[in-house]
């Protein structure tokens, strides 16, 4: 165990040094509405950076899910990313089609979720799809009763690398820490830091505030 502890700090140290660090802000605003096993969910993300440029993404996202056990669930969906260039907007230029699924278990006061994504990618430049895989580890825990620490890990793995694809086939990681608030039976309010890698050249690296409302019905 401290071998790895002390590989994952070399890691880190060397992202640091090697790496474009750049300071984010990303917000999100989304909406579940669900009705016996079924449920469809929206949601709307703003990503702006601490740069001259500093419009970095919007995304807007629709998903149908069926919840098929207590710990089990797919879903299907379809977002539409704004990358941005030189800091404005310009309409959007990538679709994702994706398929999803997600287990969880509660282990004493904590709970898990393991979720599988695998998403279509095409950007409106070009005739060739990215085919990505998405594994994210989130790690929920009440310590007041409206009130949960929440940490997540996601990695991204690309499967094929198009032309328009700048990184590699770790595309990239992200772990978060956070607080979340169950600030009434339908809103969730929710603050966390995000530290991201991105296998770009050169790399990048992200230290992301993220701040989202969850309206649940």
């Amino acid at each position: 165990m401290k071998g790895l502890l002390i590989i994952c700090l070399a890691c880190f140290l060397q992202e640091a040094l090697y790496a474009d660090t750049t300071a984010k802000v990303w917000n999100s605003l989304s909406y579940t509405k669900t009705s016996g096993k079924y449920s469809y969910y929206l949601e709307s993300q703003l990503r702006i950076r601490a740069r001259n440029d500093f419009y970095e993404q919007s995304l807007n996202l629709i998903s149908l899910a069926y919840q098929s056990s207590a710990t089990l669930s797919t879903a299907i969906g379809l977002t539409g990313v704004d990358h941005g260039r030189n800091g404005n907007s310009r309409g959007v230029d990538e679709y994702r089609t994706w398929q999803q699924l997600t287990h969880n278990s509660q282990v004493n006061q904590y709970q898990y979720f393991l979720r599988s994504r695998f998403e279509q990618r095409k950007r409106n430049d070009s005739r060739i799809w990215n085919y990505r895989i998405r594994e994210r580890l989130f790690i929920s825990k009440s310590f007041r009763p409206s009130f949960f620490f929440v940490v997540y890990d996601e990695i991204f793995i690309n499967i094929n690398q198009p032309h328009w694809l700048a990184t590699k086939t770790f595309d990239q990681n992200r772990l978060s820490i956070g607080l979340n608030q169950a600030a009434s039976k339908t809103i969730t309010l929710g603050v966390a830091y995000i530290y991201q890698i991105i296998t770009s050249h050169p790399r990048q690296t992200g230290h992301i505030a993220a701040f989202n409302l969850q309206y649940l019905d």
